[in-house]
């Protein structure tokens, strides 16, 4: 009974590790195929050559929000992130919505799978 029992964890598991491998939710998909800078200029922000702006979330007269490596960080108020981060703070969204607003903006593709209730 013992063999069994572990049998089944050990395959129980393996699926879950393989499931969350192969798994891409909205939110991976759009961190990995959005570029912050790009999608800071398309809604309405003015990014320089060294990737500085001027922050929208506090009174700001010099660049003190940086983006690199795909996140963003303000060194004046603290406000740092994704570039789901950025849109939720800058349109006072959830990150679902964000998420969707990013998606449908860049035209992203992201695979929605229904899994039956049971």
């Amino acid at each position: 009974m013992q063999t069994i029992s572990r049998r089944r964890s050990d395959i129980k598991r393996f699926l879950r590790d393989v499931l969350i491998k192969n798994y891409r939710s909205i939110f991976d998909v759009v961190r990995e195929e959005t570029n912050i800078v790009t999608a800071a200029r398309f809604y309405g922000m003015a990014v320089d050559r060294h990737g500085r702006a001027l922050c929208p979330f506090h009174s700001d007269h010099h660049p003190s929000l940086s983006f690199k490596d795909n996140r963003f960080t303000c060194f004046a108020c603290g406000a740092r992130g994704s570039v789901i981060d950025l849109v939720m703070q800058i349109f006072h969204i959830s990150p679902l919505e964000a998420a969707v607003k990013l998606q449908e903006d860049f035209n992203l593709k992201v695979e929605v799978r229904l899994y039956p209730q049971g």
